[in-house]
């Protein structure tokens, strides 16, 4: 699987509308966006994606945040992917509500574009650091009440859990990038342990999760991710 494909999500195949271009076929899913995106034909990819996006489908919103952000086989501009995430985010797409909060935090979207996202910086991203034009390789620190703000019908992938946060922190920063897969290290209040856990998301659907899950490293694959309900933890 390419390093390209883990930047966004498969879903379920989607009926799309009109007529992209041509050779393309009038019933294009979100598979044939991801088959050309894959050849490398990304303008077909990003025409998929508008129309099913113009449909109100929240992962090509999504994935379209995440190629204009990227610059992923077409011009960077992050204006053209605040417009998609924001779109995505109303549409409950938690992914793309903690990347438009992330891109804030380093200068990169304004405190505007979260309100129309409908996001509250600081009760979901927490206490803010000094931003950058690049998006660092580890997320800031995490407040433990960051759980308690999630929807509880969310759901997260839990990685690793252990005792010693640096750790957890250390195994996070070798084999996650936050830009793809964005984690989080996390106490849950219903462990008496008090363990640090690694969890990535969060996802508005099991499938979303169970697709990202999918995205993971080979080490990371290897330690059984658990695909879980925020509910689960909070």
């Amino acid at each position: 699987m390419s390093n390209q494909r883990q930047n966004l999500v498969r879903c379920a195949p989607l009926i799309a509308a009109l007529t992209l271009a041509a050779g393309i076929a009038h019933a294009n899913t979100m598979d044939q966006a991801f088959d050309a995106f894959e050849r490398g034909d990304t303008l077909t990819a990003v025409a998929i994606w508008k129309t099913l996006a113009a449909d109100g489908n929240a992962t090509a919103q999504l994935n379209l945040g995440q190629v204009y952000r990227q610059g992923k086989g077409i011009p960077q501009d992050d204006s053209e992917a605040i417009t998609w995430y924001t779109l995505a985010a109303r549409n409950g797409s938690e992914t793309a509500r903690y990347t438009l909060a992330l891109m804030h935090e380093h200068g990169r979207a304004t405190e505007a574009d979260l309100v129309a996202a409908g996001i509250n910086s600081s009760t979901e991203m927490g206490p803010t650091e000094t931003a950058s034009p690049v998006e660092t390789k580890a997320p800031p620190p995490q407040p433990i009440n960051w759980l308690a703000a999630q929807p509880a019908d969310t759901w997260l992938i839990q990685l690793i859990a252990a005792s010693a946060e640096k750790s957890v922190q250390e195994f996070a920063t070798r084999n996650l990038n936050p830009d793809i897969h964005p984690y989080r290290v996390v106490q849950s209040p219903a462990d008496e342990r008090r363990l640090y856990r690694l969890v990535i998301g969060p996802y508005s659907s099991q499938q979303e999760a169970t697709a990202a899950a999918s995205t993971l490293s080979a080490e990371a694959t290897a330690l059984k991710p658990w695909v879980r309900t925020t509910k689960s933890l909070q």
